[in-house]
């Protein structure tokens, strides 16, 4: 579990480690097959990412809350996107010319 506040370094394909602050989760996406639990991770640039929890094990874990919700967590269902990343579905026909 990475409870609200977890404080972490996550590397990007840059190589540089970035880093941020879990600040919201876990959350389910309906559009995801298998569903995955994510957290809303804040990185100190500015920048927001849901990761996973198979990325967020890849990812320094610095600091841990020294107060934890030990109560069963409620995941929450996410049926929008609200985002401004554009998302394509995958192509149903094959390309032209194969």
């Amino acid at each position: 579990m990475y409870p609200i506040g977890t404080k972490l370094k996550k590397c990007f394909d840059n190589g540089r480690w970035h880093p941020g602050t879990v600040i919201s989760g876990p959350y389910q996406f309906d559009d995801e097959m298998p569903v995955t639990a994510r957290w809303e991770v804040a990185f100190d640039d500015g920048d927001h990412e849901f990761l996973s929890t198979d990325e967020l094990q890849y990812c320094r874990i610095s600091h841990h809350p020294t107060h934890v919700d030990n109560s069963t967590p409620t995941v929450e269902a996410v049926t929008e996107d609200d985002d401004d990343t554009p998302y394509w579905p995958p192509m149903d026909d094959t390309p032209l010319g194969q």
